[in-house]
């Protein structure tokens, strides 16, 4: 984290600890996670968040305090709309201290619990974290219409969190199960938010690379090109151009190209468009490029 934020960038070690069932052991119980808290540049957005401790809901029940810091004649108020307080108040004999009734700033060891094996929001997902977790680090860090990103979402809490906080978000995860997952929770998302009538984004899923469907398309889809195209050129009803390329083939439908993609390679859009108006130019002027693209996936 040095290397890529530069340590003088380094603001905080937060412990994250939680309490779970342990099991016997010859070594203290291992219930806490490290957060590194990095910055980018010295001029980053950090929102003060404060928390009403169980010591403090005491004393807003109790409605005051005597002392806290003030000597024997300070009277600290938490409530003073409790009778009690008022007498203490107008007897004259203290002087007198108004708490800040939002609590106070969260320090670097927070107390979240983990998330409950009957929780709903539990999707099952191996190293989901909670929600409330995710919530801090992102209400500390940005403002409303930021950017959030989380290049390992795994399970996909930072990007739920971020829409429901109305950031807008970027994941990205090498791992397909993640990317089914994150997909189906953010639509799942929608649904719930536009049933509480608020607002959502729509999103989008970019497949830059298949990196798991390698190892195995080579051997298992060896040969299953030509059937693949004749498929397509039927289920689209495509004509075929003479001319190909080693990793796609050019066909035509009511009088537009189209590119039809082999199995073992994905094509982003920018790049479609740029092949397919190079093809026209080179090869018949007259027709035009169809926009978009035709095209299944296989999951």
């Amino acid at each position: 984290m040095n290397e890529i934020f530069g340590k003088d960038n380094f603001i905080n070690e937060v412990v994250w600890h939680y309490e779970k069932w342990t099991a016997p052991s010859k070594s203290y119980q291992k219930n806490h996670d490290i957060i590194y808290y990095y910055a980018k540049t010295s001029n980053y957005t950090f929102n003060e968040q404060r928390l009403i401790s169980k010591n403090l809901k005491d004393k807003y029940e109790k409605g005051y305090l005597i002392g806290g810091g003030y000597g024997s004649k300070g009277l600290v108020i938490y409530d003073e709309k409790k009778k009690k307080v008022q007498a203490l108040i107008n007897s004259g004999k203290y002087k007198i201290h108004y708490a800040n009734k939002e609590g106070k700033p969260i320090s670097d060891i927070w107390n979240i619990p983990f998330i409950n094996p009957v929780a709903t929001e539990r999707i099952g997902y191996p190293t989901q974290k909670p929600e409330a977790l995710l919530e801090r680090i992102i209400k500390a860090s940005s403002n409303e219409g930021d950017l959030v990103a989380d290049f390992f979402c795994g399970s996909g809490t930072t990007g739920a969190v971020a829409e429901k906080l109305g950031r807008r978000w970027i994941m990205s995860d090498l791992g397909r199960f993640s990317i089914h997952t994150v997909r189906k929770r953010m639509i799942g998302l929608q649904r719930e938010l536009y049933k509480r009538d608020k607002n959502y984004r729509s999103f989008d899923v970019y497949n830059l690379g298949r990196y798991e469907r390698q190892w195995w398309q080579k051997e298992r889809l060896a040969g299953a090109d030509s059937e693949h195209k004749r498929v397509v050129l039927e289920f689209f009803r495509l004509k075929l151009c003479k001319v190909h390329h080693l990793h796609y083939y050019m066909a035509k439908k009511q009088g537009r190209f189209v590119m039809l993609q082999k199995l073992i390679l994905f094509l982003h859009e920018v790049m479609q468009e740029k092949l397919l108006r190079q093809f026209q130019r080179q090869e018949e002027k007259k027709l035009p490029v169809l926009p978009g693209s035709l095209k299944w996936i296989f999951v």
